[in-house]
């Protein structure tokens, strides 16, 4: 399965990152609208039901599979078009949390990953570290 990664630094605390990182409308470019969103996302097994634009417009159901507050998160996501496994994860670094995530497709195809960095409280927080 194809997959894409990418890490940033953020000179923020993790606890600000982590709350970035649950309001994904604010820097998740082709996130359109909330449809349903768990009051408690991104806690375990919580759902985040939005409009996404691929080629159209689809709605996708986001259900949260690993939330380790404020550390790791992992969800899958399913649309029309694509289903993927997004799994976001903060780390100590000398400025600040890296913020990694990987991005692994299904078998329905490849919607794009996050192209903005999930920022703390502007969307310039930091600077892309690396993409494989």
């Amino acid at each position: 399965m194809p997959h894409f990664s990418e890490s940033i630094d953020i000179e923020r605390p993790p606890e600000d990152v982590w709350a970035a990182i649950g309001t994904p409308e604010r820097w998740f470019e082709g996130y359109l609208e909330t449809r349903s969103r768990s009051a408690d996302y991104p806690g375990p097994d919580t759902r985040d039901d939005h409009l996404y634009r691929t080629r159209v417009q689809e709605e996708v159901g986001a259900h949260v599979t690993r939330s380790e507050a404020p550390s790791v998160l992992e969800e899958d996501q399913e649309g029309k078009t694509f289903s993927r496994h997004v799994r976001y994860s903060l780390t100590p670094s000398p400025t600040g949390p890296r913020c990694g995530w990987r991005t692994t497709s299904g078998s329905r195809g490849s919607a794009s990953w996050p192209r903005r960095s999930p920022p703390a409280t502007s969307r310039s927080a930091g600077r892309p570290r690396s993409r494989s």
